[in-house]
C-alpha cells in the first residue's frame, strides 16, 4: 500500500509527530468498532486536507480534531494550539489518521465510494474558483483520489483472498429474478434511470438489512446491468433529485423507513438535499425554484456541486452509504434518547422518586454524546444548582453548545440571559 503524502512529515519536530501519532492511534482503537465514528473521522480528515488555510480553525472544531486535542494534556496542550492555528500541522494529523485507517482496513467499500464522489464534486467546484489556487488544490484532490481508489481495490482483493462466498440466498434469488420485479405497475427495466436506481438500492438495502460484503456489492453491480443500467454511465446529484421531485411515488419509496427529522449528518449529502427539498416543497405542487434553492444550500453548507456527474454504480454506493449511516446514527440516537428519558424520569418523578442528582447523571451521559436536550437540561441544573454544583459559566457553555446544535429552548434561554452565541 502506498503512503498518503499531501504534506511532508518535516512540518513538525520528531517528538511532536510521535505525540500526535500516538494520540491518533488511541482514538482509532477507541472507535474502531463504531462505524459512525470511523466514517466521521474519514470525512473530517479529507475536509482538512482539501480545505483552504482560512478554514483551519473551523475544521479544528470538528469531531476528529476535537477528540485529538481533547487527549493532549499538560505540556502537550501546546500542540492543541498548533492544530488550531497551523494549517500544515492539522493536515499532517489528518493525513496520518487516514493512513492508519487504511492500514487497519477500517474504511468500507461504500464509504470510499462516497468520499471519491465528494472529491470529484469538490474538484469541479474548485475549478470554477480563483485560478491561482486551482493547480495546488487539484493536485491534493488527485493524490487523495488515487489513495482512496487504491484502498478500494485492496478491499476487493482482500475479500477475494478470504473467499467470502457467504452471499445472502435472498439476495441471489432477487438478482436472478430482477427482470420480473415491478414498481407501480412497471417492470424495473421499463423505469426511468432514477426509478431503477431507487428500486435497486432500496431492495438491496432491505434484503441485506444494511449489512453486506464486497462480493454482495459486485452482485448488485450485475443487477444494474440486468435492468439495462450500465454501472459506468453517469448521473448527477441534481438529475437524481429532479427525478425524485417529479415522481412522488418514487420519492415515497426512497424515503421508506427514513425519518428525515433524524438527519443531522453533515456528510449525508443525498439525504440532506432531500430533507431540504421536503422542507421547501409546496403543498400543492413541485416548484422548480426549490431545486435551485437546494443547489445553493448544498453548495454553501457542504461545498459540493450538485451538477457533478459520477458513475451510476458509485452513485448507488453513496446512496447505500447514506442509508447505512442513517441506520447506525438512528440506533445510537435511540440509545441516547433512552438515557435522556431516564434523566427526565428522575427529574420529574415519573415512576421513581425525584432525584435531581440522578437526573443530572443521566443528562451528563446523553450530553456527552452530543444530544442537545440533555446539554440544555444539564445547563439548567448548573444554572440553578439542581443536582449538580451551581456554575453559571458552565451552564452558559452548555446552552451555547445546545443552541449551536439547533435546540430552540437553549436559544431562548440565552436570549433571556442576554448572551449571544
Amino acid at each position: 500500500m502506498n503512503n498518503l503524502i499531501v504534506v511532508s512529515e518535516n512540518v513538525l519536530p520528531v517528538n511532536d509527530r510521535n505525540i500526535i501519532e500516538n494520540q491518533i492511534e488511541k482514538i482509532i482503537q477507541q472507535h474502531k468498532n463504531n462505524r459512525v465514528a470511523i466514517n466521521e473521522m474519514t470525512f473530517d480528515c479529507v475536509a482538512a486536507l482539501t480545505a483552504g488555510k482560512n478554514r483551519s480553525r473551523e475544521l479544528s472544531n470538528r469531531g476528529f480534531f476535537k477528540r485529538l486535542w481533547g487527549g493532549l494534556t499538560g505540556s502537550n496542550r501546546r500542540l492543541q494550539n498548533e492544530i488550531n492555528e497551523n494549517f500544515a500541522t492539522a493536515q499532517f494529523a489528518a493525513q496520518n489518521c487516514l493512513q492508519k485507517l487504511a492500514e487497519q482496513n477500517l474504511m468500507t467499500f461504500e464509504l470510499i465510494g462516497a468520499v471519491n464522489n465528494k472529491l470529484n464534486s469538490a474538484m469541479v467546484s474548485v475549478g470554477k474558483e480563483i485560478n491561482g489556487l486551482n493547480r495546488e488544490i487539484n493536485e491534493v484532490y488527485e493524490v487523495l483520489t488515487a489513495f482512496f481508489k487504491e484502498n478500494r481495490s485492496e478491499i476487493l482483493r482482500m475479500d477475494q483472498r478470504l473467499d467470502k462466498v457467504e452471499r445472502n440466498v435472498n439476495l441471489l434469488n432477487w438478482q436472478a429474478s430482477i427482470e420480473f420485479q415491478t414498481f407501480s405497475g412497471k417492470e424495473y427495466s421499463e423505469l426511468s434511470k432514477v426509478g431503477k436506481i431507487v428500486c435497486l438500492t432500496k431492495d438491496f438495502f432491505e434484503i441485506t438489512k444494511g449489512e453486506w460484503t464486497t462480493s454482495n456489492l459486485l452482485l448488485f453491480k450485475s443487477a444494474l446491468n440486468e435492468v439495462e443500467l450500465s454501472p459506468k454511465n453517469k448521473i448527477s446529484y441534481l438529475e437524481f433529485l429532479e427525478g425524485l421531485a417529479t415522481e412522488p411515488k418514487l420519492l415515497e419509496k426512497f424515503l421508506e423507513d427514513v425519518e428525515l427529522e433524524e438527519i443531522n449528518e453533515k456528510y449525508l449529502m443525498i439525504l440532506s438535499a432531500i430533507k431540504k427539498f421536503r422542507a421547501l416543497e409546496s403543498a400543492e405542487k413541485y416548484q422548480i425554484n426549490n431545486i435551485a434553492k437546494i443547489e445553493r444550500y448544498i453548495s454553501q453548507t457542504m461545498q459540493e456541486n450538485m451538477r457533478t456527474e459520477v458513475a451510476i454504480f458509485d452513485f448507488c454506493l453513496e446512496i447505500l452509504y447514506n442509508f447505512s449511516q442513517f441506520k447506525f446514527c438512528k440506533q445510537i440516537n435511540d440509545e441516547i434518547k433512552s438515557v435522556f428519558e431516564m434523566g427526565e424520569n428522575y427529574f420529574y418523578g415519573r415512576g421513581v422518586e425525584v432525584s435531581y442528582q440522578k437526573a443530572c447523571e443521566f443528562y451528563f451521559k446523553a450530553a456527552e454524546k452530543n444530544y442537545p436536550p440533555a446539554q440544555y437540561h444539564l445547563g439548567v441544573g448548573h444554572l440553578y444548582g439542581l443536582g449538580v454544583e451551581e456554575d453559571y459559566n458552565l451552564a452558559v457553555t452548555l446552552f451555547c453548545i445546545a443552541a449551536e446544535n439547533g435546540y430552540e429552548p437553549a436559544k431562548k434561554k440565552l436570549n433571556e440571559l442576554r448572551i449571544s452565541y
